[in-house]
């Protein structure tokens, strides 16, 4: 302990001595405690020792097999300090093993400007697509965490609102790809955990920046932090201020049978208004301060606006123009996302041995106004039928969620641990749709479209893990007991379904070392992909009449057995590494259409009998030279579905394949270029594909101030090829969807750290 504070000092050398010679030492752990293991008897000598202190020496006596446990050993600082010493450096940019991969955020200049989709953009095995889809090895079944906790933040569709929170507030994002039981068993694909920023440095600090996109796109941020002896106070705010066009989609549906096409274009304007913020205390207390309270609140404040219209066109099989229809479309969203947490962890009496503990209250509330009308066209565009439709819709959604934990570990022998926890997460959505007639002037009511539909869910959870290694092979056991239960109720239908299901989720790791860079992994787990809020949500969404999107409340989980085999070799410029997969997958969930004899159709998620996802990935990263870093990820894999006679569906299997590739280039000591691309290849669904898909996107960094300052530059998109196409089969009908709303875009930001 420092005298003089009262504050444990970490890192500081123990070292047993005897006749002065050297016995055994350690170096001090955060809190300041170590521990020496020695078989010496009568008389030796304990040694502390630390830069900028006084040298004790302090003798011991020993007598048999005993404990000594010596109390605070309090250090004095020596008469002559140092003067202020600044330490600059970047951490490892990413760390990859073969259960956990590590990407810290600070170095990587494609975060200009961007959201947490762009970041994730970045990440070799990972892909987001145009609509915001976030696929891990073809999959975009994956289960979500920040700060290693659920969170409100990822709204009732779990990636809801990651693209509207700024990438300049993450410190790192980690990916899970077979999560053992200690995880919830959510996502067959794996885990993506996000991790804020938070300082833990001594004093006041923090960092300041601004971006600025063409066209108008704003995005200030700010975070600040400060700690003194046992209090750690911190607050961060990001902000997106942006407009652009979110649809340009073009839907042509041809009917097999007579040939008629019908041609849909779909465009949108959309400015977004979106404020995070975030603040908290962490406050330690007791013996060696190992106790720890910490109390934190987040905050979403986000407004939407879409402007748009909707447009058809329907021709004969001959070509000719046979009538039109024009719907202006106006959406007005607002969306109030809060979390509030108060955990406590404590370490015990042990190194490895502690214990956690918390409950988190997490509130969202959604409301979706809707404004249309709509008009009858001639063949030159013009109205020749005003408003013959003039409604409104408005949607009101409300979900809470209380997430309560508490975990322990406890070490045992040389390298192992047992870890045992509990969960509870508890979850109401609210959701009420009224649809109004505007036509004579006033709000009226339309009968048969107003509904209110509730769902409930509990998930109460215990797993145990127990974790060892020897000199070469290590292992994990563990086992998660999971009991859900669901029920939905929809009031002017009187619809009521329930749903309730126990089930064991196993894993089981085994590894061997061939080296400290040379390691082989197998791991197998029992997993799950509950379906969201908006693939259970029976309410029909009308916006566009002729293609409707409703949930399906009666939806079972996916239950997945998800094996891997991995291998890494690594060297001093970089490394490899090779992972083989397969996913066993009951009861799969896939988007079906169906198309009535009106011409409309639906869109609607339900249960297959079975499927599967297997192939292969290789992640690869090296420094080929000092100025020059590249790293990149292929994924191939095999998606099969076997035959349906409920739907009409014949066996599926098509094999697809993904590649990423990033290049870091240093140029002198202060400037920095990346370039960041992907490829997805096609990828089947029951009735039909998504066409390939690929991007480019640069960005130019330049650092002031002794690395204090940054400006950069960044372009999404280069050459502005991203686009989305899909195409579907459906009965006595062809649709193909073609989507290329605004991609590229430009920006400038500076930051400094203070």
């Amino acid at each position: 302990m420092d005298q003089s504070t009262g504050e444990p000092v970490p890192f500081a050398y123990a070292i047993l001595e005897k006749n002065n010679n050297f016995i055994t030492g350690v170096i001090s752990s955060d809190d300041g405690s170590f521990q020496l293991l020695t078989t010496e008897n009568d008389s030796i000598t304990l040694v502390v020792r630390y830069v900028g202190y006084e040298t004790i020496a302090r003798p011991l006596y020993i007598s048999g097999d005993r404990i000594l446990n010596l109390g605070d050993i309090n250090i004095v600082p020596s008469a002559s300090e140092m003067a202020t010493v600044t330490v600059t450096g970047k951490p490892e940019e990413r760390t990859e093993s073969l259960e956990t991969k590590t990407y810290q955020i600070e170095n990587n200049i494609a975060s200009t400007g961007g959201t947490i989709l762009d970041m994730l953009q970045t990440i070799p095995g990972l892909n987001v697509d145009t609509e915001g889809n976030i696929k891990l090895r073809g999959s975009n079944k994956i289960g979500f965490y920040i700060d290693n906790k659920p969170s409100a933040l990822l709204g009732a569709g779990r990636t809801a609102t990651l693209k509207q929170i700024p990438a300049s507030s993450i410190e790192k994002i980690e990916v899970i790809t077979n999560p053992s039981a200690r995880y919830d068993p959510d996502g067959m694909a794996g885990i993506i955990n996000i991790i804020f920023k938070e300082e833990k440095r001594e004093g006041f600090n923090g960092e300041a920046g601004f971006t600025f996109g063409w066209n108008d796109i704003f995005l200030p941020s700010v975070s600040v932090n400060y700690r003194k002896k046992n209090i750690n106070l911190f607050g961060n705010f990001d902000g997106i201020w942006k407009e652009f066009q979110n649809n340009n989609r073009l839907t042509t549906r041809t009917n097999n049978q007579t040939g008629e096409v019908q041609k849909q274009w779909y465009m949108t304007m959309e400015p977004v208004d979106a404020k995070i913020y975030r603040t908290g205390v962490d406050y330690f207390f007791g013996k060696n301060q190992n106790n720890q309270l910490t109390f934190y609140w987040q905050y979403l404040d986000e407004y939407e606006e879409n402007n748009g219209y909707v447009k058809y066109r329907d021709f004969s099989a001959d070509g000719e123009w046979q009538s039109g229809k024009l719907r202006n479309l106006r959406e007005l969203e607002y969306n109030d996302v809060m979390d509030f947490a108060l955990e406590y962890k404590r370490l015990l009496n042990k190194p490895g041995k502690e214990l956690n503990s918390g409950i988190i209250y997490s509130s969202a509330h959604e409301q979706e106004i809707y404004y249309f009308n709509e008009n009858i066209l001639d063949n030159n565009d013009n109205i020749i039928a005003e408003k013959i439709l003039d409604e409104k819709t408005d949607l009101d959604n409300f979900n809470s969620t209380w997430n309560i934990f508490a975990d322990y570990v406890q070490p045992f022998g040389d390298n192992g641990k047992v870890e045992a926890g509990y969960k509870s997460i508890i979850r109401e959505i609210n959701l009420d749709h009224l649809w109004y007639d505007l036509s004579s002037g006033s709000d009226i009511l339309l009968s048969g479209r107003n509904y209110r539909y509730i769902y409930n869910e509990q998930i109460h959870s215990i797993y145990g893990v127990m974790t060892n290694a020897a000199k070469k092979v290590n292992y994990e056991l563990g086992l998660r007991l999971e009991q859900v239960f669901t029920n939905s109720q929809e009031d002017s239908s009187q619809y009521t379904f329930e749903n309730n299901y126990f089930r064991i989720y196993p894993s089981l790791k085994l590894g061997y070392t061939f080296s400290e860079s040379h390691q082989l992994l197998f791991s197998y787990s029992g997993r799950v992909n509950r379906p969201d809020f908006e693939q259970l949500n029976l309410i029909p969404k009308f916006v566009d009449p002729l293609n409707l999107t409703a949930g399906n409340p009666e939806l079972d989980p996916e239950y997945v057995h998800s094996l891997e085999l991995g291998y890494k070799k690594q060297w001093e410029i970089g490394y490899v590494q090779i992972a083989g997969f397969y996913k066993d997958i009951r009861k799969p969930i896939f988007e079906t259409v169906e198309v009535d004899t009106s011409g409309v159709a639906t869109y609607t998620p339900r249960n297959f009998d079975k499927g599967y996802n297997g192939g292969a990935e290789i992640l690869a990263g090296f420094n080929l030279f000092k100025w020059w870093e590249i790293n990149g990820s292929c994924t191939w894999f095999r998606n099969g579905l076997a035959e349906s006679d409920k739907y009409g569906t014949p066996e599926r299997t098509d094999y697809s394949w993904n590649a990423k590739l990033s290049s870091q280039n240093n140029i002198g000591n202060s400037w920095k270029f990346q370039a960041d691309g992907w490829y997805n290849a096609p990828l089947i669904t029951p009735q039909g594909k998504i066409l390939e898909e690929y991007t480019l996107d640069v960005a130019l960094n330049k650092t002031f101030l002794k690395g204090k300052c940054e400006v950069s530059l960044r372009v999404t998109d280069l050459f502005n090829t991203l686009d989305r196409k899909e195409e579907f089969t459906a009965d006595d009908y062809n649709i193909t969807l073609a989507d290329n709303y605004e991609t590229r875009f430009f920006y400038v930001g500076i930051k400094y750290k203070f």
